[in-house]
Order: C-alpha cells, then sequence, then structure tokens
C-alpha cells in the first residue's frame, strides 16, 4: 500500500493499463497455446480421418477383388478379362496400401497396423497364385485356391478392417476429446485470467478512485475555506502522487497567504500603536504651538509697544539736546557781555529772566526725561520676564531688554545730573536778581558760573548724543527682536497648518488601519494550521513563510516599545520556526551549504539582541533609546536575515 501511495496517478494509470495489457497477453498466450494444441489435436484428427479413408480405399480394393473372383467363379466374367481385371486390383490395392501405411506416422499407428501388415502381406501373396490360375485359364485351381486360401483371408481381412475401425474411431474420439477439453481448459484459464484482471483491475481503480474523489474533496473543501478567508484546516498530504502535490501546493498556499495575513495583523497592529502616539504627538504639538503663537503675539505687541515708547525717550533726547545747545550758546552770549552788563542791567535782568523761563523749561525737559526712563525701565523689566517665560526663544530678546534696561537708568541718572544743573541755574538766576544792582560784584561768578556751565552743557550735549544713539540702538534692537518674534510667529503659524495637516494624515492612517482590520476580521487564522501546513508545504514556501514570521517578529518588538510593554518574543533561536527548521536541514547542494553557512549566526545574533530591547523597556528606558536599539541593531540584522532566506529560497525553487 505503501508503494502504492508512493506512486503518481499517471504511474498508476499506466499500471492499470499495463495491468490489462498484461491479462490480454496471457489471455492470448493462453489462447495461442490452445490454439496450438487444438491445431495439433486436429492434425491428429485429420490424419486418423485420412488414415480411415486411405484405408476405405484399400478395403473398397479389396472388395472389389472378391467381387471380381466371384464373378469368374460365376462365370459373369471370362478368365483372360478377369484375370487382367484382378490384375489391376491387385496392383491398386498395394498403391493405395502403400498411400495408407504412409499415412499412418504414429507409434501407435504402427502398433495398431503391424498385424494388418502382415495380413496383407499374405493375402498379397495367396491372391498372386489365384491370379496365376486364372492366366493359365485354370478354372479349378483358382477356386481351389480362393476356397482355400483367399476366402478364409477376406474373412479375416474383415475382421482385421473391424479392427481398424474401432482403433480408428476410439482414436477420433480420443482426439475430439482432447480438442474439447483443450478448448474449455482455455475458455476456464481465460476466464480466470479476466475476471481476475477484472477484479484487480476493480479493486485498483476503486482504490485510485477513492483517493482521488478522496484528495479531490479535501483540496476543494480546503480552497472552498481559503475562498472564504478561513485558513483552519490543513489538506492531509497521503500520497506522493499528483493529488498529494495538490495538496502539498495547497498547504503552501495556506502558509504562504496565512503568514502573509498574518503578518499585515501584526503590522496592523504596531501600525495603530504608532497611530495612537501620532495622534498624542500631533496633540502636543497643536497646544504647543498655539501657546507659541499667543506668546509671540504677546511679546511682539510688548516690542512695539516698547518701539513706541523708544522712539518718544529718543524724541525728548533730541529736544534735550537743542535745549541744552540754547543753554551753550545762551551762556556764552552771558560770557560776552558780563563787561557790559552794567551799562545793559536792564538787558542783563531781561535775559536773566529768560534764562529763568528756560531753566523752568529745561526743568519740565527732565522731569519728561525721567518719567521716559522710568517707563522705559519698567517696559525693560517686563521684558526680561516675558524673555524668561519664553526660555530659548526670548534669550536675544532679555539680552536687548537689559540693554534697554541699562540705557534707561543712565538716562535717569543723567536727568538727575540736569536737574540738579538747573536747580543750580534757578538759584543763580535768584540771586542774580536779587543781586542785579551788584553786577559789579556778580560779574565775575558769572564769568566763572558761564565757564562751568559751558563745561556742563558740553558735556550734557555729549551724554545726550550718547543716550540718543543708545536709544536708536535700542530701537533697532527692538525692531530686530519684534520681526524675530514676527518670524516665530509665522513659523508657529506654520506648525499649526503643519500640525492640522498631520491631524489629518493621522485620522488617514487611522482610516486605513480601520479599513484594514475590517479586512483582517474577515479572515480567520489557526495556528495550529498553520504551523502544519508549513510542515506539508514546499520547502521554499516554508522559507518564505519563516521570513514572514521574522517580519512578525520585528513588529511585535516594535509594538512592545510603543506599548512600552515586553513583547512575547522569542529570545533562544532554538526555539524560532527557523531554528527548528536549520537543526534538522540537511542542504543538497554547497551552494545552499553556503547561504546556511553565513545565516545560522546571523540568525542566532538577531534573536539575543532582542533582550537588550527588553530590558531597556522593563528598565523603563526612554522610548526613543530604545527604538534607536531596535534602529541599529535589529533592524539591519532581519534585512540581512531576510535577505539571506530570498537567497536560499531562490537555490531551492531552482533545485
Amino acid at each position: 500500500m505503501d508503494f502504492w501511495q508512493r506512486l503518481s496517478v499517471k504511474k498508476k494509470l499506466f499500471g492499470m493499463v499495463g495491468l490489462g495489457i498484461l491479462a490480454l497477453l496471457i489471455v492470448f498466450g493462453i489462447n495461442y497455446l490452445s490454439v496450438r494444441k487444438v491445431n495439433l489435436s486436429l492434425q491428429d484428427y485429420e490424419e486418423t480421418f485420412e488414415l480411415s479413408n486411405q484405408f476405405d480405399k484399400v478395403e473398397d480394393d479389396i472388395g472389389h477383388l472378391k467381387d471380381t473372383f466371384t464373378a469368374i467363379i460365376l462365370g459373369s466374367l471370362d478368365l483372360t478379362r478377369g484375370a487382367e481385371e484382378a490384375r489391376k486390383l491387385v496392383s491398386q490395392t498395394q498403391e493405395d496400401w502403400k498411400r495408407f501405411v504412409k499415412t499412418a506416422k504414429k507409434e501407435d499407428d504402427s502398433i495398431a497396423l503391424s498385424d494388418l501388415k502382415v495380413f496383407f502381406r499374405t493375402l498379397t501373396d495367396k491372391i498372386e497364385p489365384a491370379i496365376a490360375a486364372l492366366e493359365i485359364g485354370d478354372l479349378e485351381s483358382f477356386k481351389e485356391i480362393v476356397r482355400k486360401e483367399l476366402e478364409p483371408s477376406f474373412k479375416d481381412f474383415e475382421k482385421h478392417s473391424e479392427n481398424l475401425a474401432t482403433f480408428l474411431t476410439e482414436r477420433s474420439r480420443r482426439d475430439y476429446q482432447g480438442i474439447l477439453s483443450e478448448l474449455s481448459q482455455s475458455q476456464r484459464k481465460i476466464l480466470v485470467v479476466f475476471v481476475g484482471a477484472l477484479l484487480l483491475l476493480g479493486i485498483l481503480g476503486a482504490l485510485l478512485a477513492h483517493q482521488i474523489e478522496k484528495g479531490l474533496s479535501e483540496v476543494m473543501e480546503g480552497l472552498t475555506q481559503i475562498s472564504r478567508g478561513k485558513f483552519l484546516k490543513a489538506i492531509p498530504v497521503v500520497s506522493r502522487d499528483e493529488l498529494g502535490r495538490l495538496a502539498t501546493a495547497c498547504n503552501s498556499l495556506i502558509c504562504g497567504v496565512g503568514q502573509i495575513l498574518k503578518t499585515l495583523k501584526v503590522q496592523t497592529e504596531a501600525l495603530t500603536k504608532a497611530s495612537l502616539n501620532l495622534s498624542q504627538v500631533e496633540s502636543v504639538v497643536n497646544n504647543n504651538t498655539q501657546e507659541i503663537g499667543h506668546f509671540a503675539r504677546e511679546v511682539a505687541a510688548a516690542a512695539e509697544q516698547v518701539t513706541e515708547n523708544l522712539k518718544t525717550v529718543s524724541q525728548a533726547i533730541e529736544e534735550l539736546s537743542t535745549a541744552t545747545q540754547e543753554i551753550a550758546q545762551n551762556i556764552n552770549e552771558t560770557a560776552s557781555i558780563a563787561q557790559e552788563a552794567r551799562e545793559k542791567a536792564e538787558v542783563a535782568t531781561q535775559v536773566i529772566t529768560g534764562l529763568k523761563e528756560s531753566s523752568q523749561k529745561i526743568g519740565q525737559i527732565v522731569q519728561v526725561i525721567n518719567q521716559i526712563a522710568d517707563q522705559t525701565n519698567l517696559l525693560a523689566l517686563n521684558a526680561t520676564i516675558e524673555a524668561a517665560r519664553a526660555g530659548e526663544a526670548g534669550k536675544g530678546f532679555a539680552v536687548v531688554a537689559n540693554e534697554v534696561k541699562e540705557l534707561a537708568q543712565q538716562t535717569s541718572k543723567a536727568t538727575e545730573e540736569i536737574a540738579g544743573m538747573v536747580g543750580t541755574i534757578q538759584q543763580s538766576v535768584d540771586e542774580a536778581v536779587k543781586a542785579v544792582h551788584s553786577v559789579d560784584e556778580i560779574i565775575a561768578k558769572i564769568g566763572d558760573l558761564s565757564t562751568g556751565i559751558a563745561s556742563a552743557t558740553e558735556e550734557q550735549t555729549a551724554t545726550t548724543e550718547d543716550i540718543s544713539r543708545s536709544v536708536q540702538e535700542g530701537i533697532s534692537g527692538v525692531i530686530q527682536v519684534n520681526d524675530q518674534i514676527k518670524e516665530l510667529a509665522e513659523k508657529a503659524g506654520h506648525i499649526e497648518k503643519v500640525s492640522a495637516d498631520l491631524r489629518l494624515a493621522e485620522e488617514a492612517v487611522a482610516d486605513i488601519v480601520e479599513e484594514i482590520n475590517t479586512v483582517n476580521q474577515s479572515f480567520v487564522l489557526d495556528e495550529k494550521a498553520l504551523e502544519t501546513a508549513s510542515e506539508q508545504a514546499e520547502e521554499s514556501v516554508q522559507v518564505l513563510g519563516m521570513t514572514f514570521q521574522h517580519f512578525q517578529w520585528r513588529e511585535k518588538l516594535l509594538i512592545g516599545i510603543l506599548s512600552k510593554e515586553k513583547p512575547e518574543v522569542h529570545i533562544d533561536p532554538s526555539h524560532c520556526a527557523l531554528g527548528k527548521w536549520l537543526s534538522g536541514f540537511r542542504a543538497p547542494s554547497s551552494e545552499i551549504a553556503e547561504i546556511i553557512k553565513r545565516l545560522d549566526p546571523e540568525h542566532q545574533e538577531l534573536h539575543r539582541s532582542a533582550e537588550e530591547v527588553i530590558n531597556l523597556i522593563e528598565g523603563k528606558a526612554p522610548t526613543k533609546e530604545v527604538y534607536q536599539v531596535l534602529k541599529e541593531k535589529i533592524s539591519p540584522r532581519v534585512k540581512r536575515v531576510v535577505s539571506y532566506l530570498g537567497e536560499l529560497r531562490e537555490k531551492l525553487e531552482a533545485a
């Protein structure tokens, strides 16, 4: 039965046809032998029949000779003619006897005819004297010879004829019975061969039909289940014929497609985890982008306010510079006309009055500058606070805010000095008013004061120019900061737009994942069935299935990294399907052995490298660090293992 299972359907059919042909050959052989035996029996029968015919002729010749002798004795035939007629009959009898004896070829013929031959020679010897008597006309001698010699011989011949007839009849019957027996045996043998061949062919045909029906039924059932998306049962391979190869091909289909669907399922699960993480990242990015945009708008508004304030300070400083220049000019005029003070006391009084008004105006300007400086200092403080809140993005702005703060402090100090100077001027003016009548005594003091005031105004002018320059630099810095803030706001808006696109992409990925899950749910996979189908599939398909299993292995690691849970993967390479297969595989060629030599150590290192990922996950390491190990160590090894498996599959298919 095992030999029968190993044969192909084609060989089985050829075997059955060969068996039928063999049966026909046996039938033809039996028939040939039977026909040959029948022909031999027929030949014997024909020989017996011919022998009987020849003896009938001899018997007829002797009967004619007896009648001739009787006619001569009765006188109805004269002696001369009777002698001639008798001589002819004797001659004819002898010739017929020779033919008769020649026809008797068998050994039993010779035995049966031995007495008859002796009797025939004796008879012919007795007939010769009778014919001689007729030829000489001696009728009495002729009658005497006939009465004494020939009549007893003729009677004995009749007895011998009866015995021979009995012998020939018995032999004819025996030959005929032999023919019938041979035909009967031939028919029985042919019937036995035909019945045996038919029974054997029927049994083999029934076995083949049952095997084909069962094999096709199982294959059709398996293909029907596959067409319905159910991979629940492997197709048994019970023979090595075409049905066995068909079952193997179906198992290869179950193994290949099942592993593809299983890989797709695991990859979909990994994609789902990645999509959830992407959604969380998108939410964080969106919130941070909105906060950055809001902060950028606030800082931009504050920067614009600072710019406006600095512009106001700049204008005030320009006015202060103009006033200082006027003071210097007036002091110079005061010094030039000091000698004319007496003659022009009234003019001096007016000038002093104007100086008093100017000093009051300067005091007002100083107050304005003080207010501007205080406001600038306050804005600089606010800008410093906002810059600190902005973190890295506000460091540049913090530097500018500090510079503005220092500039405001310098301005405050300068205005304090100016206020002191203005107070001195006002005091001097008051004294000048009171001592206008003592101009001569004060002229010298006015000259000294004019010289000091001139120096002070020169210094004030230089300081004012420095303040103006610093304010202009502050304005430029604030404008630059404002531009950077606007750029930051634009980038935040761009990030917000990209975040919206990212949200759409995440939603699209989620929809695709949901559709893939829906598709996956329409397929039912049984691990045991896939394992059994893989064991009964072609070796190249087994290698393809193991390729997909390593994709699944890597995706499970990725799922563990994304979910921060320990993945259920094989660390020991000997427990892997590929490891088990390699342990029992014997390379049929040197090329395949070389591929196995490169594949085996790479496969072992691949599984052992997963231990590092598991340890990092259990140690609560950052996801980025764990993923870096997957990317730099495991993924390249997976690619190399898959590449080696691809080479191995090509060689196995070619073999």
